[in-house]
């Protein structure tokens, strides 16, 4: 009997072994090796860099045509001498971005799984950029309503950023990077206001610089339009010569073209026939599916919630911009557009940095279906504090330090409603049946919110202006409808499963 101290080599030479034979004992490739390859790496900050810049220029684009958009329409003449019914075509350019962009988002996204994600996300702000520009050249409504509804339209690749997010990050990684949407979309609201308010007729604004300049006479909104088309622009060519693909089908595809010849060379090397090797690896390219094959209850359940959520989420909107520039006496704050536009730009700087600090581990410590829970709860609470702000307003005849109190205390609500944004893409891909249509789920819920989006300033408004008309308790129909929304859509959201 052999010692437990002797060497291998010591063992006599066995019938089944050669002489040229070995028995390997110390591996080739170290365990440190092995578990530093086993853990997974963060995205590539170049990737995640690129699809973050396209957040903020649909942002930006989406919003930045606020401060001027009154005016502009007003410009075109279509409202004549009649001042009032300029909300009424305002409105139909504000909502037109969302009808558009929610009737192509599952385009965009159909059009992804087809060709894959690269030339989606490259052709989008190339548009939208050139679209921005023409948008600030028009000098008729009709110009407006279509410039617009192609800025609404390029700005459907939404779906397909969220779709790429997932797929280049893993469990250990994709809280925090998608806790990070919502960061990206607080700074280009921060910035859209600026850059729409700041440059628009800034030939009345800086005569000395612009005064000479012909085209901004002709054109006093281009400039904004312009800066932000520019911006667009630069994000084309950083994705033109930067971005990856992700989608499984296209990457595997390339993998396959290169293995016959990497494993020529192996198979040469050990000494075998090269024809060996050359067998054709198995196709992974995936057929696109149909709606019927991930429709599942949970799916439906989530496009649902999702709906709800939207619809929520833009309502607090709109009832922010109405009721505080209503006057005191008609049950608003009476803040004019200049103070409105500071208060939400001077909040964007710490909602933006409590997003980053804090979003992410608290989505980690809630999971999807609590960050999405959180999300409806602070929508609610977010509602309820509209009446308070208006009560005590009304009381003292102003604006004073009670009201001044409740409206941060709505601010940081609404900084922390972002918790549903994240989750609902988290969500997503918890319920969907495989990866091949996580990518389908996520248009379809962009493309569901997307048209919610279009009907919340409508509804909200709408129930508004019926309130304020009635001194019964039917002036706090708004709240009771909206509040009952929420407290439907919680009660939905916690049939979701569990992550």
């Amino acid at each position: 009997m052999t010692s437990p101290s002797e060497s291998p080599s010591s063992f006599p030479s066995s019938p089944s072994l050669s002489s040229h034979d070995t028995i390997e004992i110390t591996p080739l490739i170290p365990n440190t090796a092995i578990d530093q390859a086993a853990k997974p790496a963060w995205p590539s900050k170049l990737q995640l860099a690129i699809i973050f810049l396209i957040r903020i220029c649909e942002a930006i684009t989406s919003i930045m045509i606020y401060p001027f958009v009154n005016q502009f329409v007003r410009s075109t003449g279509i409202v004549g001498d009649d001042e009032k019914r300029t909300g009424y075509y305002a409105g139909i350019i504000e909502s037109l971005f969302f009808w558009a962009e929610g009737a192509t988002v599952l385009i965009w996204q159909l059009a992804s799984e087809k060709y894959g994600r690269r030339p989606v996300l490259i052709i989008a702000p190339l548009g939208l950029g050139l679209s921005m520009i023409t948008f600030g050249l028009s000098n008729t409504f009709l110009g407006l309503v279509v410039t617009r509804t192609l800025q609404g339209t390029f700005n459907g690749d939404v779906g397909v950023t969220k779709t790429v997010l997932a797929e280049i990050t893993d469990s250990s990684n994709r809280s925090d990077v998608m806790s990070m949407i919502p960061v990206i979309w607080s700074v280009g609201t921060c910035l859209a206001p600026f850059i729409g308010g700041f440059f628009s007729d800034p030939v009345k604004h800086w005569p000395n610089v612009f005064g000479k300049v012909e085209l901004l006479k002709e054109h006093p909104y281009l400039l904004p339009c312009v800066v932000s088309g520019i911006l667009c622009l630069l994000t084309f060519c950083l994705a033109l010569f930067g971005l990856k693909e992700t989608h499984p089908p296209f990457v595997d595809n390339n993998r396959k073209n290169s293995a016959p010849n990497e494993s020529e060379i192996e198979s040469q090397s050990n000494g075998s026939p090269a024809s060996s090797a050359s067998a054709p690896l198995p196709s992974t390219s995936r057929p696109l599916v149909g709606p019927s094959s991930f429709l599942t209850r949970d799916v439906i359940l989530l496009l649902t919630v999702g709906s709800l959520y939207a619809l929520c989420t833009m309502m607090i909107y709109a009832l922010q911009a109405l009721i505080w520039s209503t006057s005191l006496k008609n049950g608003g704050l009476g803040f004019d557009a200049l103070t409105i536009g500071s208060i939400n730009a001077t909040f964007g700087i710490p909602n933006a940095i409590l997003q980053f600090l804090f979003l992410g581990r608290i989505m980690r410590h809630l999971g999807p279906r609590g960050g999405l829970i959180a999300g409806f709860t602070l929508t609610l609470l977010s509602l309820t504090l509209y009446p308070f702000q208006t009560y005590f307003a009304h009381r003292s005849g102003e604006v004073n330090w009670q009201v001044w109190f409740i409206i941060v205390a709505q601010l940081l609500c609404n900084t922390f409603m972002s918790l549903g944004h994240a989750s609902l893409i988290l969500c997503a891909i918890e319920v969907s049946p495989g990866t091949s249509s996580t990518g389908m789920i996520q248009g379809m819920l962009q493309m569901t919110s997307v048209f919610m989006r279009g009907v919340a300033p409508t509804l909200a408004t709408s129930l508004y202006a019926y309130a304020s008309e009635s001194d019964s308790l039917c002036r706090f129909i708004v709240y009771v409808v909206l509040g009952g929304i929420n407290v439907g859509a919680i009660g939905l959201a916690a049939a979701l499963p569990r992550a």
